[in-house]
């Protein structure tokens, strides 16, 4: 048993002086227009433990993957395709994969096909797909420079699974 551990004790009399109240509505978000689209980019996230990839390609720290430009809307449609074909993974299912981009926030617009449940309408910054899983993004870019995209598994990223892209005006 260790002696020297701190530790901290609440004690209360079961009355409380405050009172809360959540409310049913935070903030107000901007929803921003799919008629204002002026691209669409795809990305296919494949693979599991270290023979992982995006669109097929693993990070090379000498390329761009693509170019784009400031304030211009764009849809990207994130597909997980590990395992949506049978797969080797547990019980034939695949991976999941956490898609990540540096230098934003986006806006969910579909997961599968419908409206995202209440959760991810917010800003995200990264998106979770379970195997077979969908979803199409809005993003915006208003500063300029070189920015990535990978999936948020650790492992992942580090065995490659992401790319760059810089942002022009």
């Amino acid at each position: 048993m260790v002696s020297n551990i701190k530790s901290l004790e609440l004690i209360s009399d079961g009355t409380s002086t405050n009172e809360y109240v959540l409310t049913d509505h935070l903030v107000d978000i901007e929803k921003w227009s799919t008629d204002d689209i002026v691209n669409e980019r795809s990305f296919d996230l494949e693979g599991m433990a270290h023979m992982v990839s995006i669109n097929g390609e693993r990070f090379d720290m000498d390329s761009l993957s693509f170019t784009l430009s400031t304030d211009t809307l764009e849809k990207w449609t994130v597909s997980n395709v590990s395992g949506s074909s049978g797969g080797m993974g547990m019980m034939g299912g695949g991976t999941e994969h956490s898609f990540h981009v540096h230098g934003l926030q986006f806006q969910v617009i579909s997961r599968d096909g419908t409206l995202p449940p209440e959760g991810e309408r917010g800003w995200k910054d990264s998106v979770f797909l379970k195997p077979g899983e969908t979803v199409e993004i809005l993003v915006k870019f208003t500063l300029e420079g070189i920015f990535m995209y990978h999936c948020h598994n650790l492992e992942h990223e580090d065995a490659g699974m992401m790319g760059q892209f810089q942002v022009v005006e």
